[in-house]
């Protein structure tokens, strides 16, 4: 029998068990501020000048143009200043005021 157990003896001692250290995973957690890249996207909108030819038909009114010489009687009447000679009498009548004083004597209680 090669895995038999050899037999305790009742006149040896037993011997101490003996422990041993088994290694174990150890998982602790830990709060840390790590810095994460972020990719944004932004859509940047620009107004660009354009110039462009457009062509439009455009109503141009037309005008048919008739020079006619008509020659109108007219009356020219012409005015001359006449000088008439009369004496006219005119009277002039003129009022002035007339200045008065009047004095008059106040008592006047000084603070």
């Amino acid at each position: 029998l090669r895995g038999a157990l050899p037999a305790a003896s009742p006149a040896a001692p037993l011997a101490e068990p003996q422990f041993h250290d088994v290694p174990r995973t150890v998982t602790q957690e830990v709060v840390r501020d790590v810095p994460r890249l972020l990719t944004e996207y932004q859509t940047i909108i620009r107004e660009v000048p354009v110039v462009e030819d457009v062509e439009r038909e455009v109503e141009v009114p037309a005008y048919r143009l008739n020079e006619r010489i008509v020659e109108v009687p007219t009356v020219l009447v012409e005015e001359i200043v006449v000088e008439v000679v009369q004496p006219q009498e005119v009277e002039l009548i003129r009022q002035v005021g007339k200045i008065t004083y009047e004095e008059k004597v106040m008592q006047v209680d000084r603070p």
